[in-house]
């Protein structure tokens, strides 16, 4: 009778509690990457996605979909309870996804809740490319799918086309064959208005430059040219129109983004445009990445330009992190497509290497690689790696009253602070690894 009662215990309880589920983290031999800029500089880069069960034979099996990253916003990170990505992934499971075909990345820190301005996205393109990548050689596919919020959607159009750290654009990092669809929810595509800060202003470098490619200005590089699912007049057709990438942009009406400049969460051009009516400020732009109804409304649009065997070619290279400054020790991956039947990498220029896997740097060093497969070789790649000296840290712009009432400063640093820079002007403050407060002196 006893044994009966425990078991219809152990039952009830079951159900009421069922088995956790891998919320946190990656499987145990998935790579171990660092956060390179921005918010998160020094701390290891972490999310979720995968199957923890599993190692990377078994995730690569698992999968049976075009696997999916989710980019939140900024001011947030993966988990977020507001920002987070969490909401999207059950609505992906309810789909049929499976942890192997989902996962996401806190690029801004593990636990950042603050915005990052004026050039996040020079800050961060190394973390997002490097973690992009590395889910893609883990799963060992060619394309995945990508469904981002706001500062998400346009770190997006950065990975497809080779934003580098320092702001420039390089061809060799151009990743549109790696993408079969992106959205973007609530992106302030077209910049947030004439009068915002850095790469956020509305016809400034950064928002011309990600609607123009080889001199063609087209606002989908490589988008749909098909009208029938088109909702709204965002039509676009030019010469780079080759059907690579299905793009779906939607909006929440008068949030916080679409208040500063209306409509810049379309797409001219895209396979599918919509707005919705969601509430205004910080709750439409809450509201859009947890509302069922906008996720199900381009849903379809997912899993569409499915992973196909490469055509033959020799090996493409590619090194993450892409060379930069680092401080204490970087973990470093060498990447080969095409299925390569030897990589060889050197640390020196001259003593060449078979690589096995990820390597670990401590000194300024230039990194090559090559690699061989049946069709021939591959081209020879170059970084370089810099040690810093300088601590890792956090830096946060905000007005004295703002970072009063974040509690990064108490009073008397708010009446000092606020005589220095005034009350109404930002400023930047920074948190150094280990030290106690925040100081408005830069680490050197």
């Amino acid at each position: 009778m006893n044994k009966i009662v425990l078991f219809s215990i152990s039952l009830f309880i079951f159900a009421i509690f069922p088995a956790a589920e891998d919320i946190d983290g990656f499987p145990k031999d998935f790579p171990q990457l660092y956060d390179s800029g921005g918010n998160g500089y020094g701390s290891a880069l972490s999310g979720f996605g995968g199957n923890h069960s599993l190692d990377r034979e078994g995730n690569r099996k698992a999968i049976s979909k075009n696997p999916v990253i989710l980019l939140h916003g900024n001011g947030g990170n993966a988990h977020h309870p507001q920002w987070g990505m969490l909401k999207l992934r059950s609505f992906l499971k309810e789909k049929g996804y499976n942890h192997s075909e989902i996962w996401a990345v806190s690029y801004l820190g593990p636990d950042n809740s603050d915005a990052e301005l004026p050039d996040p996205h020079r800050n961060n393109i190394n973390d997002v490319r490097s973690f992009i990548d590395a889910v893609r050689e883990y799963l060992d596919v060619q394309k995945v799918d990508i469904i981002s919020h706001s500062l998400g959607g346009t770190l997006v159009k950065s990975y497809l086309m080779g934003l580098r750290e320092d702001g420039s654009w390089d061809k060799s990092l151009r990743r549109f064959d790696a993408v079969g669809t992106v959205v973007t929810m609530a992106a302030g595509n077209y910049g947030l208005g004439a009068f915002s800060v850095g790469e956020f202003q509305t016809g400034g470098a950064f928002e011309a430059k990600i609607h123009s490619l080889d001199g063609v200005k087209d606002d989908t590089p490589y988008g749909s040219s098909e009208g029938s699912s088109q909702k709204g007049p965002y039509q676009k057709v030019s010469k780079l129109d080759n059907d690579q990438i299905t793009y779906v942009a939607v909006w929440a009406e008068g949030d916080f983004v679409d208040m500063q400049n209306p409509k810049t969460g379309r797409l001219e051009g895209a396979d599918f445009n919509r707005g919705y009516n969601l509430g205004w400020g910080l709750e439409g732009h809450e509201k859009i990445i947890k509302d069922k109804n906008v996720f199900n409304g381009f849903a379809s649009f997912l899993n569409t330009k499915t992973n196909k065997p490469p055509k033959p070619a020799p090996p493409v290279i590619t090194i993450s992190p892409n060379g930069g400054e680092f401080i204490g020790k970087v973990n470093v991956y060498v990447r080969a497509t095409n299925k390569p039947e030897v990589v060889f990498y050197t640390t020196d220029g001259e003593s060449w290497q078979r690589y096995e896997g990820p390597f670990t740097l401590t000194e300024d060093s230039v990194v090559k690689a090559k690699a061989e497969n049946k069709y021939g070789k591959s081209l020879e790649v170059s970084v370089t790696f810099t040690k810093s000296a300088t601590p890792p840290y956090k830096k946060v712009l905000a007005t004295a009253t703002e970072h009063y009432m974040a509690g990064r400063i108490d009073n008397q640093k708010y009446i000092e602070l606020g005589s220095k820079y005034g009350y109404i002007d930002p400023f930047y403050l920074y948190l150094i690894e280990g030290s106690k407060g925040w100081t408005d002196e830069k680490p050197e």
